[in-house]
């Protein structure tokens, strides 16, 4: 993404509203550093990559269906030895 377009990516920043006029989209965000300075960005297209809790469906009005489950899980990145070194897996004890 770098390569195509070093200001694509926004660190540091708070979306606080969202305009889709159905040919471009326009994004307003708040520094979420002290002295940082706001920004709007006028785009063909927004990834909103921001979670089941999304900020970015809740502005634009999109509903999500959500379930709650049973279990619990935690995620890791780990470096390692051994098996499944490429893989993701997934260990289920019936202990929980």
């Amino acid at each position: 993404m770098h390569e195509l377009d070093s200001a694509a990516l926004v660190r540091g920043a708070r979306v606080t509203e969202i305009a889709d006029d159905g040919g471009l989209v326009t994004v307003r965000a708040a520094a979420t550093k002290t002295g940082g300075a706001g920004t709007r960005i006028t785009s063909r297209l927004l990834v909103a990559a921001d979670g089941s809790r999304s900020l970015m469906r809740s502005l634009l009005g999109i509903p999500a269906t959500s379930r709650t489950y049973p279990d619990h899980y935690v995620m890791g990145d780990f470096e390692g030895t051994g098996e499944n070194l490429n893989e993701a897996v997934l260990y289920l004890e019936a202990e929980g």
